[in-house]
């Protein structure tokens, strides 16, 4: 049985309003309500994707992560004039949400690759353990260490 590798593209004011929705719906939550501070960070943050995407794509040498964290970082400091209401804004989004719903989508995109997992075997299950232990242990050692410099 052969295996389809057709690629099915989402419009991405389609993405962007899914995970608005699901955003917002898992942010309200987390609130324990829905508020327009919560909507009105979305919409700053949506904002801020669109922007990263249009000069990626005009730059088409920069990717637009790069864009995102560059304008965040400056819109979110003390030396842009706005910066005290967009943090205000920005700030009422629980960060829990926004992981919750990108991991989420990130596992189910995961589905798509079962028949490449296939492929690679039982080899996949030795290493990625070997790799998310090594990961964990790492990190402590280096939390350990940063804790340890303000005690």
């Amino acid at each position: 049985m052969a295996e389809s590798s057709a690629e099915m593209k989402l419009p991405l004011w389609l993405s962007l309003s899914v995970l608005t929705v699901l955003g917002i719906g898992t942010a309200s939550v987390a609130a324990k309500g829905l508020s327009l501070s919560i909507v009105l960070g979305y919409v700053i943050m949506v904002a801020l994707v669109l922007v990263s995407i249009a000069l990626a794509k005009v730059t088409r040498k920069i990717s637009a992560i790069v864009f995102i964290t560059t304008i965040g970082a400056y819109i979110s400091s003390p030396w842009f004039f706005g910066a005290e209401a967009l943090n205000a804004a920005v700030k009422t989004v629980d960060f829990l949400s926004i992981a919750t719903v990108m991991l989420t989508l990130a596992g189910l995109s995961l589905g798509k690759d079962i028949p490449l997992l296939k492929n690679i075997g039982w080899k996949i299950i030795p290493v990625g353990l070997v790799a998310i232990t090594a990961s964990f242990l790492l990190s402590t050692v280096i939390a350990e260490f940063a804790l340890g410099l303000w005690h």
